[in-house]
């Protein structure tokens, strides 16, 4: 019994640290994307400004 409770202890926390790690890369996706929309932006005006 003792041991089925410290295997589910476990379980619980290797879930919660899973979730943690895949909203710490979560959080850093959004920044990539955040900043590739920016270069894009970027590189769209550039180009209107070369085709002038």
């Amino acid at each position: 019994m003792f041991a089925i409770i410290c295997l589910n202890i476990m379980l619980l926390i290797s879930c919660w640290y899973l979730i943690a790690e895949n909203q710490k890369n979560k959080t850093k996706i959004n920044s990539i994307q955040d900043d590739l929309n920016k270069v894009i932006k970027r590189l769209a005006t550039l180009e209107e400004e070369t085709q002038k």
